[in-house]
């Protein structure tokens, strides 16, 4: 048995109602279908839109992969040095409490690395 559930396909395969299509139909409300994009252009090498937008030719896509690859290598650099800069940084600055066992492996073992500080009380 069919029964008709009053859809209908847009012919960009979106379903509507009925109901949807006499409300754009009427004016009520506005059709949401996205506009066909128009072909580009070739002039002197460029392609152009008919909404002025400038679309780069392939030797100037590849200029602009190139810089943003060099400019990620450069920041990726940079981050680098910054998170080895911080685990630097972390390595000192503790203060905790040591036995005498501890002091060989503490004081004397730590000193070839960095500077080593006592408090003996």
């Amino acid at each position: 048995m069919f029964v008709d559930t009053g859809t209908n396909m847009r012919s960009d395969g979106v379903v509507t109602t009925e109901f949807h299509d006499q409300l754009v139909k009427r004016g009520i409300i506005e059709d949401d279908t996205p506009p066909e994009p128009e072909p580009a252009v070739k002039i002197d090498g460029r392609y152009f839109r008919p909404d002025d937008q400038i679309v780069q030719s392939s030797s100037e896509l590849e200029e602009d992969e190139e810089e943003e690859r060099i400019f990620l290598e450069k920041y990726k650099e940079q981050k680098m040095q910054q998170i080895k800069q911080e685990q630097k940084r972390n390595k000192f600055g503790r203060v905790f409490t040591i036995t005498e066992p501890d002091y060989t492996k503490e004081v004397t073992e730590a000193s070839k690395d960095a500077d080593v500080v006592l408090l003996l009380t």
